[in-house]
C-alpha cells in the first residue's frame, strides 16, 4: 500500500509489483523459503549500480524532495528511515552516475504503535524540519487529493492474506491518511 501510495506521490521509487514465486524456485533453499515463500510477493526492480544512500549525501538530494519524503513517511506512519550519529537504516539508495535517489523499503508503515516525535527526531531529512514553504504545501495538496481518490483502489490491488489479520485494515490506513488534515498539515504544521 505504501509503494502505490509513493507511486502515486511521484516519489523516486523503484518500479513495483506483486509477484509470483514459485515453489520450484525455494524448494532447495530453506532459507529464502523462510524468509520468501512461495506465492504472490512484493517485488521491486533491482537498481543498477546503487550503493546506500550516505548520510554525506543530503545536500545533494534537493530540498523539496526532502521535504516530500519526511512528509510521506510521517503520512504512512514509518518510522523506518532513521539516521542518527551512529548511522542507521535509511532504506534509500544512491547512484553516482546519475546521482539519483532511491526510495525503498515501506514494508514498516502504517504501524499503530507509531511514534510521531521519534519519527521527525531521527529521519534522515529532519533537517528541513521547522517550517513549510506555501508552495511545497499547495503541490502536496493535489497529490494528497490524488491519493484520497485513489486509495480504495489501491486497498483492492492487495491479495488478501496479506490483509487477513493486519494490524490497520482498510479503516485504519484510511484514518491515518486523514491525519494529513487534522494534524493541519495545509495550515499551521509541526512538519
Amino acid at each position: 500500500m505504501a509503494g502505490r501510495i509513493a507511486q502515486l506521490l511521484d516519489l523516486p521509487i523503484p518500479p513495483i509489483a506483486q509477484v509470483e514465486i514459485p515453489s520450484g524456485l525455494i524448494r532447495f533453499d530453506p532459507e529464502l523459503a523462510r524468509d520468501l515463500g512461495a506465492g504472490v510477493a512484493f517485488g521491486s526492480r533491482h537498481v543498477a549500480n546503487a550503493m546506500e544512500f550516505a548520510a554525506s549525501r543530503i545536500t545533494d538530494v534537493p530540498e523539496a524532495l526532502r521535504w516530500r519524503l519526511l512528509f510521506f513517511d510521517w503520512w504512512v506512519m514509518n518510522e523506518d528511515r532513521y539516521l542518527g550519529p551512529s548511522g542507521g537504516n535509511v532504506n534509500l539508495l544512491w547512484t553516482e552516475a546519475d546521482a539519483r535517489l532511491h526510495v525503498i523499503d515501506h514494508n514498516l508503515s502504517f504501524d499503530p504503535s507509531f511514534d510521531e516525535e521519534a519519527m521527525l527526531a531521527g529521519h534522515v531529512f529532519r533537517d528541513v524540519c521547522g517550517g513549510i514553504w506555501r508552495s511545497f504545501a499547495e503541490d502536496e495538496r493535489a497529490r494528497v487529493q490524488l491519493v484520497m481518490e485513489q486509495v480504495e483502489d489501491c486497498w483492492k490491488e492487495i491479495p488478501a492474506e496479506w490483509t487477513d489479520g493486519a494490524a490497520l485494515g482498510y479503516n485504519g490506513v484510511l484514518a491515518c491518511l486523514h491525519r494529513v488534515h487534522a494534524a493541519g498539515f495545509f495550515g499551521d504544521s509541526r512538519l
